[in-house]
């Protein structure tokens, strides 16, 4: 992606880039009106792609120049959501995952806060996502999440103590 795509004087009926496995939208309502898009990855660690999330602005129908997604990349399968509470005014939880079954990184999960533009490591997750995992917000002070790759993992978590609880059934 370069910073041509977001140029201020310019209007795109699309993204300024393409969308991957992993690819991801989230809107934010309220005074940021916006459309924050994670661009995903390939199907193999050498084939990584931006690390940017750019914003589309709603109400002026143009792409924000992005911040930069610190922690390597969003990998494929990934989700994210938006919290509007819980003393996490403005943030978005990313559920990452891995380019293989067995690689730690799906085990993260990120915190960017968009006033401060910020973002933050969070307590990882309790197995590895994959394929198809994604993540859900409650309203209130749970996020829960689905490992993918076909398998019955489940789990939330807690916002405000930055704890996860393994659901799995047993």
């Amino acid at each position: 992606m370069t910073t041509e795509a977001f140029d201020s004087d310019s209007q795109y009926d699309g993204m300024p880039f393409g969308l991957y496995i992993g690819g991801s939208l989230v809107y934010v309502g309220g005074t940021y009106n916006k459309i924050y898009a994670f661009q995903g990855t390939g199907n193999s660690e050498s084939y990584k792609f931006t690390t940017e999330l750019p914003a589309y602005d709603v109400a002026t129908g143009k792409w924000d120049q992005p911040t930069t997604f610190p922690y390597d990349y969003v990998g494929w399968g990934a989700d994210a959501v938006y919290v509007s509470s819980v003393g996490t005014q403005g943030s978005i939880f990313v559920s990452n995952v891995a380019y293989s079954s067995t690689s730690s990184y799906g085990l993260r999960f990120f915190k960017y806060d968009i006033a401060q533009n910020k973002w933050s490591r969070m307590a990882d997750k309790p197995w590895i996502s994959y394929y198809g995992g994604c993540v859900v917000y409650d309203g209130n002070d749970t996020i829960y999440s689905l490992r993918g790759n076909s398998s019955t993992g489940f789990a939330k978590y807690a916002i405000s103590t930055d704890t996860w609880t393994d659901l799995t059934p047993t």
